[in-house]
């Protein structure tokens, strides 16, 4: 049995947790990459209290305290595929330029840049946060593709 103060407790965490999640929107992490490396990861954000567009998708690399993200919205999704096809079809053993990105509507200046050959590689590079590169290995890119697709449909929706 609770105690009135843990009650009161839990209640107050509901409710601050309810109020942080609305003033500061909601993320969701679609996919982890994490076989070689730092991690690559996948995700969304929606800020539900803004005009439309109000939803973005992110690449983020994380390297232990370091991080860098990609912030993109549909208006981008399709040369990320692309430049994504590009890469996988660079058929090397060493690392080749398939194309760079720039992010757009940020005052970063960050770069995306995709490496093909054994494995294909992000760069997030910026200057506030420097360069981060993560690696997926071709085993990987139906996970990656899945991922993107639903980020694309997810920036499609109302």
């Amino acid at each position: 049995m609770q105690t009135m103060p843990q009650t009161i407790t839990m209640a107050f965490t509901a409710v601050l947790w309810s109020l942080c999640t609305q003033a500061f929107g909601a993320s969701n992490v679609l996919a982890e990459f994490k076989s070689k490396g730092p991690a690559l990861i996948l995700s969304t954000f929606h800020e539900p209290k803004e005009p439309p567009p109000n939803k973005v998708g992110i690449i983020g690399i994380i390297d232990g305290a370091r991080r860098n993200s990609f912030v993109f919205g549909l208006d981008q999704v399709q040369e990320l595929l692309e430049l994504w096809t590009k890469a996988l079809a660079i058929a090397s053993e060493n690392e080749e330029l398939a194309g760079t990105i720039l992010e757009t509507g940020t005052e970063d200046d960050l770069h995306l840049v995709l490496l093909g050959g054994r494995d294909i590689t992000f760069v997030l590079a910026s200057r506030q946060n420097g360069a981060l590169k993560a690696s997926l290995t071709r085993a990987d890119a139906a996970r990656f593709e899945e991922a993107m697709q639903r980020i694309k449909t997810f920036l499609q929706s109302n």
